[in-house]
Parts: C-alpha cells; structure tokens; sequence
C-alpha cells in the first residue's frame, strides 16, 4: 500500500492542498490519463495530462517554468520529487510559489 501524498491541485486555474496515494493509477485518475512531469521551479513539479490537447481537455492555467509560459488543460497537480527521483509531497510553504507560477499573485 503506498503512502499518502500532499499535493497541490490545480483545478479551473485555482490551486488547493489535496492528498492522494503515491501510485500511478492515482496519478492517472488525478489528470484523466497518460501523466507527464514537467519542471516547475524550486524542486516543484507539475503534473498533467500527456495527451490533454490531443483529447480537447479544457484549458485550465497558463503555468510558468522556469524555461517558459506552457498552457495546461485538464486537471493537474503539483509535487516534490526527491533525489530518488520518488514524488514526495509538497510543503504549506511551496503554495506561494506555485500561484506566482500561475500568475496569481499572494493570497491575502
């Protein structure tokens, strides 16, 4: 059995904390699909739907990387990875940095 995840789930463009198994069928079910990481910034990582586009996913957030702006469709979600190259989970600190990645600024 594997062990809960903390994640942040990007949904409609507005981030939330959620738990999930760290498995890949609960990646999967989380995205709708084929999952695919992508590098965020500061040991986060994104993931999303491979084929999001190719299945007309809705859009959802215009992310940014540290290499550029990449448009997500479909729900998605955001961990840490370790050295391991395991997902770990994300810390009450990191929410700050994944809604300057999408652009939205502080919460106050």
């Amino acid at each position: 059995m594997s062990r809960p995840l903390k994640v942040v789930e990007i949904v409609n463009g507005v981030p939330s904390f959620a738990e999930m198994a760290d498995d890949l069928d609960a990646m999967q079910s989380k995205v709708g699909g084929y999952v695919e990481m992508v590098p965020l910034t500061s040991g986060l990582y994104l993931w999303v739907n491979e084929e999001g586009m190719l299945h007309g996913l809705p859009f959802n957030a215009l992310v940014r990387t540290d290499t550029g702006q990449l448009p997500v469709v479909g729900n998605c979600f955001v961990t840490r990875v370790n050295r391991a190259g395991d997902c770990i989970s994300v810390k009450d600190a990191d929410m700050p940095i994944v809604r300057k990645c999408l652009g939205l600024g502080e919460l106050h």
